[in-house]
């Protein structure tokens, strides 16, 4: 009899205490405190969500490509290559759609540069040229655009034209 007492005492304190604890109500801040938003205006962001990153620079893919348009000479250097080519551009993805049709002048420090097969570092007019790298972009609707359009190239493709590669050595059956 004596346990069974004890064991019951013990299950109605057991009962008893989270029950007061929720007669005082949640602690200040915590929970949906419905009458603290429905101040706020819709769609409005609230004091503790994160700020927005649109309006930061985000980097974006830059791709175009072309042909050299006249005659260029780049050095070796221990960092890779170094100097400038004239690029006619003929085509262009999305971010880079602007230098269509134009000839861009591209400084090829800090970029990888891969010479297609026989090719050296004289470069005639007419070689295939690709140019990849990032350029900086900032969302239309922000006020600050300075930061936007910053490019950085990344690696340059060289390749030698379709009528400057080496001729077929096998006669053709007629």
């Amino acid at each position: 009899m004596k346990k069974t007492s004890v064991s019951v005492a013990l299950a109605a304190c057991a009962l008893a205490v989270p029950s007061l604890a929720l007669a005082h109500g949640k602690p200040e801040g915590v929970g949906g405190e419905r009458e603290h938003h429905a101040e706020k205006a819709h769609g409005k962001a609230e004091h503790w969500r994160g700020k927005s990153h649109k309006c930061k620079a985000h980097s974006v893919g830059y791709v175009f490509a072309g042909t050299v348009a006249d005659a260029a000479v780049v050095t070796k250097t221990d960092d890779g290559y170094a100097g400038t080519l004239t690029v006619k551009v003929t085509r262009a993805n999305r971010w880079a759609r602007a230098l269509k049709g134009t000839e861009y002048a591209v400084k090829l420090d800090g970029a990888r540069v891969r010479l297609g097969e026989g090719l050296t570092t004289s470069l005639p007019a007419g070689t295939r040229v690709q140019v990849i790298g990032k350029v900086t972009s900032v969302v239309k609707k922000c006020d600050d655009q300075s930061q936007a359009g910053v490019v950085t190239l990344k690696k340059v493709e060289l390749e030698a034209t379709k009528d400057d590669a080496a001729p077929e050595t096998g006669e053709q059956a007629g």
